[in-house]
């Protein structure tokens, strides 16, 4: 697959730096697109920078529509 960042947020302290995003991959035998949401969480030991964290997951194909809540179907914990 053939990666892009479309969006990239980055947090820096001064050993750690974490990246937090969209990209989106092309597959290479389909050419279907495929969009995620991505975090990185780097950190610095000794003189290198390693990935602590890495986590992605596929983006909804839809918006789904905000729905009214009845009151019935709210569950308290107890």
């Amino acid at each position: 697959p053939q990666g892009v960042i479309l969006e990239s947020y980055v947090t820096a302290g001064d050993d750690w730096c974490m990246d937090d995003g969209i990209y989106e991959f092309t597959m290479g035998a389909t050419g279907a697109v495929v969009k995620a949401r991505y975090s990185f969480v780097y950190a610095k030991e000794g003189d290198e920078w390693k990935i602590v964290h890495h986590h992605s997951s596929q983006m909804p194909e839809e918006v789904v529509a905000k729905a009214s809540i009845k009151k019935e179907e709210v569950v308290l914990a107890a």
